[in-house]
C-alpha cells in the first residue's frame, strides 16, 4: 500500500510538470513507478566487499572496503589499505554520517572527524545501485540521452537510455555535491563498479563479493 501511494504521489507531481515540457501523464506514471520500485529493491540486511582506488591530483591510493547495512539506517563502511591499515571508517544511523580518518587516509584526510547531517540517506543503497534517499516527490523528465530523470532537491537520478536501471546520480550531502556513476552497468542487478566524485577526488569501488 505504501509503495502504491508513493507511486501515485510522484506521478501526480510529475504530471503537474508536463505543461512545462516534461513527461506526459502516461509516461510520467511509468517513470514514477520505475523510481519508486528502484528504491524498494535494496536488500536488507546486506553486506559486500570491494576493492578500489582513490585518485586525486594525479596520485592513486588503492584500498579494500567492507560494507554492512543492517537496516533501520544502521550502516557501516570500512576502507583499508592493502596492508590492512584504516583509511576511513564511515557509520550512519539514518540521521547523521560520522567519518573517522585512519592513519593512511591520504586525500580523504580532510573528511576525518566530521559528522554530517544526512537524514534518510543510505550509502548502502547507493552502492547497490538504488536511490540514496527515499523517493517520494519531485519532478520526472527526459534526460538528454532519452532516459528518465527524477529530481527532488536532494538527489537527481538518471536512467540508462533504455530506462532499465539508474546509471548516474547526483546527491547533496551536508551541502556538498556528490556525483555517482555505475560504469559498465548493463542490467538492473548489483552494479559491478561504483564511482564517486567528491571534493576533487575520484573514488572507484569494484564489487568483490556479495553475501
Amino acid at each position: 500500500m505504501r509503495a502504491s501511494i508513493a507511486v501515485l504521489v510522484i506521478a501526480l507531481l510529475c504530471c503537474g510538470c508536463a505543461g512545462r515540457g516534461l513527461l506526459p501523464e502516461a509516461e510520467s506514471r511509468e517513470a514514477a513507478a520505475f523510481f519508486a520500485g528502484a528504491a524498494s529493491r535494496f536488500p536488507l540486511p546486506a553486506s559486500s566487499s570491494f576493492s578500489g582506488v582513490v585518485e586525486k591530483g594525479g596520485d592513486a591510493f588503492p584500498f579494500i572496503a567492507g560494507v554492512n547495512a543492517r537496516g533501520g539506517g544502521d550502516e557501516s563502511i570500512g576502507l583499508f589499505d592493502p596492508m590492512g591499515r584504516v583509511v576511513m571508517l564511515v557509520s550512519g544511523n539514518g540521521t547523521v554520517l560520522a567519518l573517522e580518518a585512519g592513519p593512511v587516509a591520504g586525500p580523504l584526510a580532510p573528511l576525518g572527524g566530521k559528522k554530517m547531517p544526512a537524514k534518510d540517506l543510505s550509502l548502502g543503497r547507493i552502492l547497490w545501485g538504488a536511490p540514496g534517499y527515499p523517493v517520494g516527490g519531485g519532478e520526472c523528465r527526459l534526460s538528454g540521452d532519452g532516459g528518465w530523470q527524477f529530481s527532488d532537491g536532494r538527489q537527481t537520478l538518471r536512467t540508462d537510455p533504455d530506462r532499465r536501471f539508474i546509471a548516474v546520480a547526483e546527491y547533496t550531502i551536508a551541502d556538498r555535491s556528490v556525483s555517482v556513476s555505475y560504469p559498465g552497468r548493463e542490467m538492473a542487478t548489483l552494479p559491478p563498479l561504483v564511482r564517486f566524485e567528491v571534493l576533487g577526488a575520484s573514488i572507484e569501488l569494484r564489487r568483490d563479493t556479495e553475501e
